[in-house]
């Protein structure tokens, strides 16, 4: 069912060629909106644009900034304006075949610094006094959550990058928000592997560490970011949201 609020909307989800940065796009365009497919395989993303009506290409390595600026040149002459930028391109999956220190480089340029290419290049194409940007974040680095510490350190900086980016964007009066994340699961998340790794073991963990005892759903966040990109009030800017079923309380 289409959301005439959501219709016509422009929005770019960075990172959406699959996981939960694909189901966010297949929902937007299924609410009448129009996506840009974002991802670093070009051959991917024009295979993933042709899915939908309301897809269109958006490729670009988002840790390269030439190519982001490349991409801001692109969507500008194609379609003038974004209505919405979710920054949802990361992953916290370790290498360890990859020598420490450039690990944490790899994992703080997909987590963190593909985030601020896109604020630097991309920013200037979202339509003031309307526009909105959310950061798709995580509870990793919170207390009591085990996760990489090169992830952890990426995500808790990327949420110190929305708080800043939130003030830098304010006199466009472009909204800004940060969804922190717990424990999501669908077709091909981390979550369904550990489960058919161990499931006893990994169904224990979220009896035990989320109080809502169950995993949240693509939907848990989709909801969200429809609301945000469709709400009226612009005075939240800023605002951090915990979706994580209690966990970090």
């Amino acid at each position: 069912m289409s959301n005439s609020r959501m219709t016509s909307k422009r929005i770019l989800v960075t990172g959406s060629t699959a996981g939960l940065g694909k189901i966010l796009a297949q929902t937007f365009a299924e609410q009448g909106a129009y996506v840009g497919i974002n991802g670093r395989n070009r051959e991917r993303v024009l295979q993933v644009v042709q899915e939908h009506e309301n897809f269109f290409d958006a490729y670009a390595d988002l840790t390269v900034p030439q190519e982001v600026m490349e991409l801001a040149q692109f969507l500008k002459v194609e379609h003038g304006h974004l209505d919405g930028l979710i920054l949802n391109a990361g992953g916290g999956k370790p290498d360890f075949a990859i020598p420490v220190p450039s690990e944490w480089k790899r994992v703080l340029d997909l987590n963190l610094f593909s985030a601020v290419n896109s604020i630097e290049y991309l920013a200037p194409l979202l339509k003031n006094g309307f526009a909105r940007v959310i950061f798709i974040g995580s509870i990793a680095g919170s207390p009591n959550v085990d996760a990489p510490s090169p992830y952890s350190v990426a995500k808790q900086a990327l949420g110190a990058f929305a708080r800043e980016t939130a003030i830098s964007l304010s006199p466009r009066n472009i909204p800004v928000y940060f969804l922190k994340l717990g424990n999501l699961i669908f077709g091909g998340s981390t979550w369904e592997a550990k489960l058919e790794a161990d499931r006893l073991g990994t169904e224990r963990y979220i009896e035990e560490r989320v109080p809502l005892k169950r995993f949240g759903t693509p939907s848990d966040v989709s909801e969200w970011c429809e609301f945000l990109l469709c709400c009226d009030s612009s005075f939240a800017t800023g605002a951090m949201i915990t979706i994580d079923g209690g966990q970090t309380l």
